[in-house]
Parts: C-alpha cells; sequence; structure tokens
C-alpha cells in the first residue's frame, strides 16, 4: 500500500509539473488579450463558403453582436468592416 501511495504522489507531481512548464511565463497578457490572432481564425472558420464575408446565415453569435459589426448593414461582415471596428475600438476615449 505504501508503495502504491509513493507512485500515485510522484504521478501527480509529474503531471501538475508538465502543465506548468507548458505555460508561456514570457507573454503576461491574459488570453482576451492575445485573442487578436485566435478571432481571425475563429472568423475563419465562420465564413463557411469561403467568400471572405461572413453572411447571418453564417454567423454563430448573437444578432446584436452581427448587427454591431455589420457596420454598413449590407448583410454581411467584410474583414474591412471588422479592421474598422476593431480601430474604432482601440481609439482612446477623451474627456469632455
Amino acid at each position: 500500500m505504501e508503495r502504491f501511495s509513493i507512485f500515485a504522489v510522484c504521478l501527480l507531481a509529474l503531471l501538475f509539473s508538465t502543465s506548468i512548464l507548458a505555460q508561456n511565463p514570457q507573454d503576461p497578457r491574459g488570453a482576451r488579450q492575445r485573442g487578436g490572432h485566435h478571432q481571425g481564425n475563429k472568423l475563419k472558420r465562420m465564413d463557411t463558403n469561403n467568400d471572405g464575408a461572413i453572411s447571418r446565415d453564417e454567423w454563430r453569435g448573437k444578432p446584436r453582436g452581427f448587427d454591431r459589426l455589420d457596420i454598413n448593414n449590407d448583410g454581411v461582415i467584410t474583414r474591412e468592416e471588422l479592421r474598422a471596428r476593431r480601430n474604432q475600438n482601440q481609439k482612446p476615449q477623451g474627456i469632455f
């Protein structure tokens, strides 16, 4: 029984150490801040007909989110609209 306990503790220590070593300590940003590239992949996966735009039928999020991103209200979200929305969100807001 004692051998089993020692083996179990060693196995758990090995499992925990590999998960700690798998993290990137040089990137202090959180997952949401690193998500820019990930978002592009997510949107690329949504574009099921590969036309370079996301139609309302392809959209997997809430309708309100689609409406917010579809700046010109033409029923599709283009790469340019995504860039424009991202740039608009990154501008510093002044205090009046």
